[in-house]
């Protein structure tokens, strides 16, 4: 029982109950500085060496109905026009996004062969029409961007940064990348620091 511990342990006991019922300091940490079109400006042109910065935002979003389509939801990632190269992706089929596209926020994606294959198992994907959050978006380009997940439950679409903005209300980005001139990325997320 506990009158066979000697003193030692006896004390032990007791530093052990007091370090575990002393209230703890904790550090507090606000939140991360939110990264908006400013950040991406400031990395972009204050920093040596960087040939290109692009910021993205993703967001998971409701697609409509088909009697036919098992997939309900898709995880829109909206991308400005440097980041197909900036992460490597390759054009299988169609085309990418036009610059004009991009700004002009139009309803236009890109879709990986598995994603088409999900979403339209009877045929190709180019030209389909698949409709977010009330808008139809035209699938104009078949993609490999190298991280696709045959498994993934919830299937990645790509759009233009501008379009993803205004359909997921959102205006800061998710992360920015980052290509130096020596060809290195760097992604900063969620925040500069």
């Amino acid at each position: 029982g506990f009158g066979d511990m000697s003193f030692e342990e006896n004390a032990a006991m007791r530093a052990a109950r007091k370090r575990a019922t002393r209230p703890r300091k904790s550090k507090v940490r606000s939140p991360a500085l939110p990264l908006r079109p400013a950040e991406l400006k400031l990395v972009s042109e204050s920093i040596p060496d960087v040939r290109s910065a692009a910021g993205i935002i993703t967001g998971n979003i409701n697609i409509q109905d088909s009697p036919t389509r098992l997939v309900r939801t898709v995880r829109v990632h909206g991308f400005q026009p440097a980041w197909p190269e900036m992460e490597g992706w390759n054009l299988i089929d169609g085309r990418y996004i036009s610059e004009r596209e991009h700004d002009g926020g139009a309803n236009t994606m890109l879709v990986s062969p598995i994603v088409a294959q999900r979403l339209w198992p009877d045929g190709s994907a180019i030209g389909q029409t698949l409709t977010l959050d009330n808008e139809d978006f035209s699938i104009v380009g078949l993609i490999n961007t190298g991280n696709d997940d045959p498994a993934a439950i919830v299937p990645n679409v790509h759009i233009p940064l501008t379009t993803a903005m205004r359909i997921l209300e959102r205006e800061e980005f998710d992360s920015i990348s980052v290509r130096s001139a020596s060809g290195q990325r760097s992604r900063r997320t969620p925040a500069l620091r």
